[in-house]
């Protein structure tokens, strides 16, 4: 039997039908053959997207005392490295704690010698046990007294070295100087000058744009398209 040009062969109904044609019909047929197999399918998408910081890398800077902003070092997109001065400011706080230590440290100094002159009467036994045992005890209290307030120096932002310096009233220091913790550049900036901030206010954000994210939108049909792993391609109108 033939259908137009093409012999189409038949035994009987229940055969399979095998279409034969010429190799110039296939070419006018526009007709491509190629040999089964398996193999990874492929496919892509394009979803919108948006650079953003790193949020592992953004560091929020906050005074440890508060007080009033005297002087303020840098400004919104500048580059810093660790340990620059972002802002300086007069801390009354930090002013009385060290008037305190000073204080606590002359009491202590006060009854060392006390204590001192308790044990040589004792001794000559013109002093009683009672009185050394209670001498002792008050020159150890005031003795926890003087590094509890020496810690809070600490703590308030002054260093070891400025701490074990400090001997004179005339010493006394109020600025705080607020330093950058990280690399990076100020990425937000709520310092102004004469500004009275309170302990843990963020005054800058520091970032370390050396790493970014690239977060993209991808809708809830394309979750099957995309694991762990997957390639990506960015592109963006500047680049």
């Amino acid at each position: 039997v033939s259908v137009g040009r093409v012999p189409v062969l038949a035994d009987n109904a229940a055969d399979e039908v095998a279409v034969v044609l010429s190799p110039e019909a296939v070419a006018q047929a526009g007709i491509k053959t190629e040999e089964v197999g398996v193999v990874e399918s492929s496919s892509s998408i394009q979803v919108p997207g948006v650079v953003m910081a790193n949020a592992y890398r953004e560091v929020k800077v906050t005074p440890l005392v508060g007080g009033i902003v005297r002087k303020v070092h840098t400004e919104l997109g500048m580059a810093v490295k660790s340990g620059a001065p972002l802002a300086t400011l007069f801390s009354a706080d930090l002013a009385e704690a060290q008037t305190k230590y000073l204080s606590m440290r002359a009491m202590l100094e006060a009854d060392h010698q006390r204590l001192e002159r308790t044990r040589e009467l004792v001794t000559i036994g013109a002093a009683s046990r009672q009185e050394l045992e209670e001498v002792t005890a008050m020159h150890a209290s005031h003795a926890t007294e003087v590094e509890a307030a020496r810690q809070r120096l600490l703590f308030l932002g002054m260093s070891r070295k400025q701490v074990d310096a400090l001997q004179h009233p005339r010493q006394v220091m109020a600025d705080v100087v607020v330093p950058a913790p990280i690399d990076g550049v100020i990425t937000s900036r709520a310092a102004n000058l004469g500004q009275v901030v309170s302990m843990g206010q963020e005054l800058f954000v520091v970032t370390d744009l050396a790493q970014v994210w690239v977060i993209g939108d991808l809708y809830e049909q394309d979750f099957q398209t995309v694991h762990v792993g997957s390639e990506a391609a960015l592109t963006t109108p500047a680049y």
